[in-house]
C-alpha cells in the first residue's frame, strides 16, 4: 500500500465521519475500527520500506573497496593490504594492551591452523603505538598468519574511516578487495567457521 493511497484513505475517513454523525454508535465504532486497521497497514508498510532501504544501503557498503592499510611486518618489511588483492582475507585488528584481543588469539590461531592449506589469508593488524610492546606481545602469544603493525598505530586512518572505537575488530575481505563485513564474528564463536567457509567458496 503506497503512502499516496494512505493519504486518500485519510480523506475518505474525514468524509465518512460526517456521514456517520447521524448513525448509531455501533456503526460509527465499526467504521473507525476499519480505518484504524487500514492506517496500521500503511504504517507497517512504510516501516518495511525504510528497513529495506537500510538493508540495501548496508549491502552497498559491503561492496566498497577496502582502504589500502599500510604498515610493517614483524620482519620489518613494508606492508600494503593491496598486495593481497586476489586473495580472501580474515583480518584481526588488535593491540598488545588489549586483554579481550589476546584472549581471542588462541581461537584465531586454531582457525589459522584449520585453514593453512587453503588460499585464505589470516592477517593480524596491530594498532599499537609502541613497536617494542607489539613485538614482545608476539613473543608470548602463539598466533599464525601475517603479523603487521599499522602505520599511525591507534590513529591509523582506517580506524577513523571504519569508526573502530574499540578492539578487537574482525573484517572479511573478498578476492576482489571488497569489504564483506567490518564486524565478522569473534574467532571463538561458532558462526565464524560458517563465515570463513562462505568466504573461501
Amino acid at each position: 500500500m503506497s503512502i499516496s493511497f494512505c493519504c486518500i484513505l485519510a480523506c475518505m475517513l474525514k468524509s465518512s465521519l460526517k456521514l456517520f454523525k447521524s448513525a448509531n454508535s455501533v456503526s460509527l465504532s465499526i467504521a473507525l475500527l476499519f480505518f484504524i486497521l487500514l492506517f496500521s497497514s500503511c504504517g507497517n508498510e512504510q516501516q518495511s520500506s525504510e528497513n529495506l532501504a537500510s538493508l540495501e544501503k548496508i549491502e552497498t557498503f559491503k561492496l566498497k573497496q577496502v582502504l589500502d592499510i599500510s604498515g610493517w611486518t614483524i620482519e620489518g618489511d613494508t606492508f600494503n593490504l593491496s598486495d593481497l588483492k586476489g586473495k580472501s582475507v580474515f583480518v584481526c585488528v588488535w593491540a598488545s594492551w588489549c586483554k579481550a584481543c589476546k584472549s581471542e588469539m588462541p581461537f584465531y590461531h586454531q582457525l589459522f591452523l584449520s585453514n593453512k592449506d587453503t588460499s585464505l589469508v589470516f592477517l593480524s593488524i596491530s594498532v599499537d603505538d609502541n613497536k617494542d610492546l607489539w613485538e614482545r606481545a608476539l613473543d608470548k602469544i602463539k598466533v599464525g598468519g601475517l603479523q603487521v603493525i599499522a602505520k599511525g598505530g591507534s590513529n591509523a586512518l582506517f580506524m577513523k574511516e571504519y569508526s573502530f572505537s574499540m578492539i578487537p575488530q574482525y573484517m572479511l575481505i573478498d578476492r576482489k578487495g571488497r569489504i564483506i563485513t567490518l564486524n565478522a564474528p569473534m574467532p571463538s564463536s561458532y558462526e565464524i567457521k560458517k563465515a570463513l567457509n562462505k568466504l573461501k567458496s
